[in-house]
């Protein structure tokens, strides 16, 4: 196995580490023996094409789903908000109960994915609980960085001329998520938002950014929503050629040209979750792993 700071610091505090690949099916069997939860965090958000983001996104979480099966085992889905689609408006965020709507490959790979857990759950006692983070943003996190590499240069930036919103969760809000849901859900199936207590616009998300760097002044972009294609054009014919998918591709803008990411984190509120971190804190510590690990 690759040995990385992560994996030694998960050993340090007592965590056993197995690496295998998803598609292996073999070892995700002897993965499983003797677990009463499976935490399915695994994923893909921007691949090349549609069918790796449905193999990654899709199969290989039913290759664990199949490994899992009749073993008693409580399974622990991570969706996202993606799944669920945009809200129509800044004052209905999104609810569980809504009819899904995803924009994008990975929106609709997280659905099937879905789709498939519930199936599984249908032959397991109903032993399942999917949770669906909004964009999650934290150490580690690479595609909210692009925000804070600009707010380095002293530039916040939003595409199309309304007001947008959009639903986040500090990383550490949303692990205490993960964790309540293990310890204090039954596991029946459920399906439940976590995020932020209050949608930000994207204007008040950089200005956050700002102030835990310490920025006082920055210049405020808005750009035409149609200026962006070409610059994702560009970005696809280069992740074309060097395999490695683009982070401003046609599948983002069909997310950014949305106007409301938005959910409601109320049901899992009424389990006795609370999001603890305000967005000043939670881009505190985040600008100042960054700085230490190198990023900024």
């Amino acid at each position: 196995r690759r040995e990385n700071k992560d994996i030694l610091r998960f050993e340090k505090n007592g965590a056993q580490i197995s690496t295998f690949e998803m598609s292996d099916k073999n070892g995700l069997q002897k993965a499983v023996e003797d677990v009463d939860t499976v935490i399915h965090l695994a994923g893909a958000t921007k691949t090349l094409t549609e069918k790796d983001m449905f193999m990654v996104n899709v199969e290989y979480t039913e290759n664990l789903l199949d490994a899992c099966d009749k073993k008693n085992i409580h399974f622990v889905y991570i969706s996202s908000q993606a799944a669920a689609g945009p809200a129509l408006s800044p004052d209905k965020p999104v609810v569980e109960s809504d009819i899904p709507k995803p924009v994008t490959w990975y929106g609709k790979s997280k659905l099937e994915a879905e789709i498939r857990v519930r199936n599984w759950g249908e032959k397991n006692n109903g032993l399942f609980t999917i949770i669906r983070p909004p964009s999650v943003y934290g150490p580690r996190e690479k595609d909210i960085f692009a925000c804070f590499k600009l707010m380095k240069k002293n530039i916040a930036f939003s595409m199309g001329f309304k007001t947008k919103k959009l639903s986040v969760i500090y990383v550490k809000d949303l692990v205490q998520a993960i964790s309540h849901a293990v310890g204090n859900i039954k596991p029946e199936g459920g399906t439940y938002f976590a995020s932020s207590d209050d949608p930000y616009t994207w204007e008040e998300l950089f200005s956050a950014i700002a102030r835990a760097m310490d920025k006082n002044k920055y210049l405020s972009l808005k750009l035409p929503e149609f200026t962006a294609f070409p610059v994702a054009m560009v970005s696809e014919i280069i992740a074309k050629a060097t395999k490695k998918p683009a982070l401003l591709n046609f599948q983002k803008i069909a997310e950014m040209k949305e106007d409301f990411w938005i959910c409601s984190n109320s049901l899992l509120r009424s389990t006795g979750w609370k999001p603890t971190f305000s967005i000043e804190e939670g881009m505190k510590e985040t600008v100042e792993w960054y700085i230490k690990n190198g990023w900024l």
